[in-house]
């Protein structure tokens, strides 16, 4: 019907398979940019879409070439959302091509979005129970301290016990400290880590040391290449998981080198004071 009144209002005829193209064309360059659209129209959009190469491939038997002795003026149909229309030689020919044009793609991205939030959570958490080990310990060391430096003096029974706990909470402080300990790169990237989509410009640590120009150009050569969009999303989550396991190990090792020496060092208190009664 659309075509019917294109061909009414300007006046010319357009065949079927010139308009098939056209719209082929269109719906390839066309991409919904909300959530609502996305969950409610993609699906039906690329089933229509397929149809329609089926379709043409079936009329044609090989790939899409556009005719342009048939095909109707590109301003006799409404542009895509997005401004560009395709030429038509990325058709998909086998099943796979097909399968990876009907990615869901807001899926794709939740993933994404929610595996890097947990991360977050999961990082922030660790930071806050190495604060709690770094603030409980450094407490407990100010106090033995002043007790072994007072004026009274400390019975000799008693150091031996002091300077075992001092030394537990001195090794649990540096593990704790070296759990969010940052580890910042270089600061800077290469033109070729561009060209060969090895370098993660999502972390600052890759680009701090970098001119604005230099950094924008690499985010828009990016943002116009999905496959190096994914990869560099799905670099971020893999160091975010590399960070946190070395977090969580260290953060593990000062909790039980506190677990055990504070055993050890009670102990060793309780065994002086069976001594001396």
């Amino acid at each position: 019907m659309l075509r019917k009144e294109t061909e009414a209002l300007n006046n010319v005829e357009i065949s079927k398979e010139a308009w098939r193209r056209r719209t082929i064309k269109q719906m390839e360059a066309h991409r919904y940019h909300t959530d609502y659209c996305q969950a409610l129209l993609y699906e039906k959009k690329s089933e229509n879409l397929g149809k329609l190469r089926l379709k043409e491939l079936e009329k044609s038997g090989q790939a899409l070439v556009p005719d342009k002795t048939h095909e109707p003026s590109p301003a006799l149909i409404p542009q895509a959302a997005s401004g560009n229309i395709h030429t038509g030689k990325d058709i998909p020919e086998t099943k796979e091509e097909k399968k990876k044009d009907k990615r869901p793609e807001r899926g794709i991205e939740t993933v994404f979005r929610t595996t890097s939030s947990n991360n977050q959570q999961l990082s922030n958490q660790a930071d806050n129970k190495a604060h709690i080990m770094i603030q409980v310990n450094a407490i407990v060391i100010s106090v033995l301290l002043s007790i072994l430096l007072s004026n009274k003096g400390t019975p000799k029974n008693l150091t031996a016990p002091i300077i075992v706990l001092l030394i537990v909470n001195v090794v649990t402080i540096i593990f704790a400290m070296l759990a969010t300990r940052p580890n910042i790169p270089t600061g800077k990237f290469t033109n070729q880590e561009i060209d060969t989509k090895k370098v993660n410009l999502l972390f600052f640590g890759n680009f701090y040391k970098m001119g604005l120009d230099e950094y924008m150009d690499g985010m828009l050569k990016m943002m116009d290449d999905y496959d190096f969009l994914y990869r560099s999303l799905i670099r971020d989550i893999y160091h975010q998981g590399v960070v946190l396991g070395k977090k969580y190990q260290l953060l593990r090792m000062s909790y039980s080198v506190f677990m055990f020496g504070l055993v050890i060092s009670v102990l060793a208190f309780v065994a002086v004071f069976v001594t001396l009664h």
